[in-house]
């Protein structure tokens, strides 16, 4: 982790490949005004961009830290450009210690250290669970926003650690990357200011800061699962006809496991109407730069769209696009588990680690995502995750606006 304030002092330190070598930040530069002339596929940009994920964290790092340099902070200014440096390194960065994905940063945020420091925020001897539920109930009172608890759940190679023993379900340790298509919408926000656009959060803490008592709304109860989609279940792929081969029979699979609830029967009186919302909660992202969309690839393999009707120079590209996609796409689909609500709305949660019949989707203000909640003992609940749910992400402020007017139940997520 350390690393990072190191390559952000020396500005022109060297991206090196054998024997050749050039300045990392015009290397950046380079890459990112060329894509657009490669006429890349939605997948190829998508892979791209994982291939440069860590150097494009750098380089926010570098322009985080220059935009607020010299600058005398609040401590609301130091928890937001915090919270954009946490959101951009995406749990990218190893270190043995787990406190360190906080202290490595510390040095590139004026004022930071000492902030935190008034609440013994920076103290090896501290358990680590005691720091990151610290940082949290500091970015989340300072911000009066819950868009951190949106972004990483614990490594389950962290379960055993004696350091994280006793942290509570809604505390992130920023050390896992769950591959989350929320994750750019809240880094967008952050960066642009218009998280505080939102309805600030309504929330309090217990006296010993492990309850979050939070104010919102439950949409719904999660009904039936789908097939929860995980690396390991996606394997590899052999390429060309194969590949296609295996992604139609999966995603009829899963399609058809979705849409067999008796909940989307009810919301939806078309099918097609149905099937557009299950391809928005699988495959949500949306480039119109691209060639192509995912959903097109997509209608494609399942045979929804024909192209034996396309010109030969058309249908020879489609075909491989459609071949690029099955090559890439399992890169963005691990780590999902679709799920339908009890009012038949599709979503898919991200990066959590199970879903159970009877999870509580929630919105609250203060966070432009659905969460969801597992109801515990004693009127508690367990923090499971976000999730994509398209009427309640697309819009700009639509959850705002579903929340206006609404009685809010308080929840004590512990």
């Amino acid at each position: 982790m350390w690393i990072i304030q190191e390559s952000i002092a020396h500005k022109d330190a060297e991206i090196m490949c054998g024997r050749a070598s050039m300045p990392w930040l015009p290397f950046l530069f380079g890459v990112d005004k060329s894509a657009p002339a490669m006429r890349l596929t939605v997948h190829a940009s998508s892979t791209l961009n994982e291939l440069f994920s860590n150097v494009t964290a750098l380089h926010t790092c570098l322009i985080v830290s220059y935009e607020w340099k010299d600058k005398n902070l609040n401590t609301k200014e130091i928890a937001t450009c915090l919270a954009r440096l946490l959101f951009a390194l995406g749990g990218r960065f190893d270190c043995s210690n787990p406190r360190d994905r906080l202290y490595a940063i510390l040095g590139l945020v004026p004022g930071a250290s000492a902030a935190l420091a008034s609440a013994k925020l920076v103290d090896y001897t501290r358990p680590s669970a005691d720091v990151f539920r610290d940082l949290a109930v500091f970015l989340i009172t300072e911000r009066s926003s819950l868009d951190i608890l949106a972004a990483y759940g614990t490594d389950p190679d962290e379960w055993d650690l004696d350091e994280l023993d006793g942290k509570p379900s809604w505390v992130p340790t920023w050390g896992r990357n769950p591959h989350s298509t929320t994750l750019p919408i809240l880094i967008d926000r952050i960066t642009n200011g218009t998280d505080l656009d939102d309805q600030p959060a309504q929330f309090s803490f217990s006296d010993d800061k492990n309850t979050l008592f939070l104010k919102g709304v439950t949409v719904g109860e999660i009904a039936s699962l789908g097939e929860e989609i995980t690396v390991q279940s996606l394997g590899s792929v052999e390429s060309g006809q194969e590949a296609i081969r295996v992604w139609e029979e999966r995603f009829r699979r899963w399609e058809g496991k979705i849409l067999q609830s008796p909940a989307v029967k009810r919301k939806y009186d078309l099918f097609k109407d149905a099937r557009t919302a299950w391809k928005h909660a699988l495959l949500h992202e949306n480039d119109g730069g691209v060639l192509t969309t995912q959903h097109f690839c997509y209608d494609v393999i399942t045979g929804h769209i024909d192209l034996s009707t396309v010109a030969e120079e058309d249908r020879q590209r489609y075909l491989h696009e459609v071949s690029t996609f099955t090559a890439f796409v399992q890169f963005g689909l691990a780590n999902k588990f679709p799920f339908v609500s009890s009012t038949g709305h599709i979503g898919v949660a991200e990066g959590v680690d199970y879903l159970e019949i009877g999870d509580l989707v929630c919105l609250f203000p203060g966070v432009a995502v659905p969460f969801i909640l597992r109801p515990l003992e004693k009127n508690c609940y367990g923090f499971v995750g976000a999730c994509y749910i398209q009427d309640f992400v697309t819009a700009d402020n639509k959850q705002r606006d579903i929340l206006v007017g609404k009685d809010m139940a308080e929840f004590a997520l512990v």
